[in-house]
């Protein structure tokens, strides 16, 4: 969730921006030529898969995508709700949910959407296996021959949404899995929360689990379609990104992977993965100076910003990985409920998009969580505050236009400051209309 450079807004507001929908990236190196239609995307929770923020349908999705002009969208179904294993650890659709994520990638492509990243954050698990929560792994030390059989599963499953789902091209295997105290990635016996000592995994254990989950599933993806593209787990922004990046690579260079008696041993990362995940949050500066200034709470953009994302681009130059793009899969700001924040965090993220088009031009694609606040469906302070838009149930500022949507609509579009062509949405969606 989070990104630099410190130039006055009113400069940036003025400066003729190339079309996001004609133009394409070059570089000085030759290595990427990106095309800017798919720079910038957005993710949404959709309450017909997630059941959180009730307003937040699929048709209230593509509409407001539509109006956006976006083509990439970040879809988050998690494993646990789409599948369930049987007997005989044959790896099954729930038809419910298999039906609405239909429905919703329809809606999607209907709108526009070109590019549709799958992101997961959960687990299912082979038959007979007990797991005390859906973000457990079998240990591959202590359970091998469980460890094994999760791993196909949960590949297998990756492998069915290629085959039911052509139009999803990009696959995470992961969530965020570097967050410490092991609260995603841990052993089985861990109570969500608990962060129990003897249920965690050591750091460079779980990122030798997700070097083995990225094989197992790129290799069903690509049976499907050799187009398809597996991206490492969706780092994020904390020094511990930079760490768990190192230790994928380690593991995959120290030839004990993948785990697996009828697999060849591979330490071509190429094997693993095909693009490069990270969710550079602005508080990636403070991985680089932990006194990077701050105005009104908010984590300004500055060059540590721009250092952040380059510590971790400079891992994969160090493992051979110098050409794979990197894609931002969640960036953006938590206004905490706090409207004096909200001009600051336009500000910011005016900065934010015009320094990584120029200076990083590994990144391809930075996706915006979320496209509405929470309202209903209540997280926590933080967590409910990264809208684009206001929540449509709030009473007092139902669908408002953030100035942090503000600034992502001009640089789309040639600097153009009319968004009358939301009023639509608004009369259909907002509250009192």
């Amino acid at each position: 969730m989070k990104k630099i450079f410190t130039i006055i807004s009113m400069l940036i507001t003025t400066l003729t921006l190339t079309s996001l929908t004609s133009c394409k990236r070059n570089t000085t190196t030759g290595m990427f030529d990106f095309d800017d239609k798919y720079f910038i995307g957005v993710q949404e929770h959709f309450y017909e898969i997630r059941n959180m923020e009730p307003s937040v349908t699929h048709e209230f999705v593509s509409d407001i995508v539509s109006v956006m002009g976006m083509k990439v969208f970040r879809l988050n179904v998690t494993m646990d709700n789409l599948f369930y294993v049987d007997q005989n650890d044959t790896v099954k659709f729930n038809q419910a949910t298999k039906e609405q994520m239909r429905i919703i990638v329809d809606s999607l492509v209907e709108a526009g959407i070109e590019r549709i990243v799958y992101a997961n954050d959960s687990f299912i698990y082979p038959y007979g296996y007990k797991a005390t929560h859906t973000i457990c792994a079998p240990d591959p030390y202590t359970e091998r021959d469980a460890y094994i059989r999760w791993l196909k599963v949960n590949s297998i499953g990756y492998g069915m949404i290629a085959k039911e789902f052509p139009e999803i091209k990009y696959f995470e295997p992961i969530n965020e899995p570097d967050v410490p105290n092991n609260e995603v990635l841990c052993k089985n016996g861990m109570i969500w929360g608990s962060k129990q000592p003897e249920f965690m995994f050591t750091a460079s254990d779980e990122a030798h689990i997700c070097a083995d989950l990225c094989y197992y599933m790129r290799q069903e993806i690509r049976k499907v379609d050799e187009n398809n593209k597996m991206m490492t787990p969706a780092l994020t922004s904390l020094r511990t990104c930079l760490d768990y990046l190192e230790y994928m690579y380690e593991a995959i260079e120290s030839g004990c992977h993948p785990t697996g008696d009828d697999l060849k041993c591979s330490v071509n990362p190429d094997d693993y993965f095909d693009y490069i995940d990270l969710h550079p949050y602005s508080a990636l500066n403070a991985v680089v100076d932990p006194l990077s200034p701050k105005e009104n709470g908010v984590q300004l953009m500055t060059e540590n910003y721009l250092e952040g994302c380059k510590l971790f681009y400079d891992i994969c130059v160090k493992h051979g990985d110098k050409e794979k793009p990197h894609w931002y899969t969640e960036v953006g700001y938590s206004d905490y409920a706090d409207v004096t924040r909200r001009d600051i965090i336009g500000r910011e993220t005016a900065k934010q998009l015009q320094m990584v088009k120029e200076e990083l031009p590994f990144v391809e694609t930075l996706i915006f969580y979320t496209l509405t606040d929470f309202y209903v469906f209540n997280v926590d302070i933080s967590e409910n505050h990264f809208g684009l838009f206001t929540a449509i149930a709030n009473p007092d500022e139902s669908l408002e236009m953030k100035p942090i949507m503000k600034e992502i609509y001009k640089f789309m579009h040639n600097g153009s400051e009319d968004f009358t062509a939301f009023n639509a949405v608004y009369d259909k969606y907002r509250l009192g209309k």
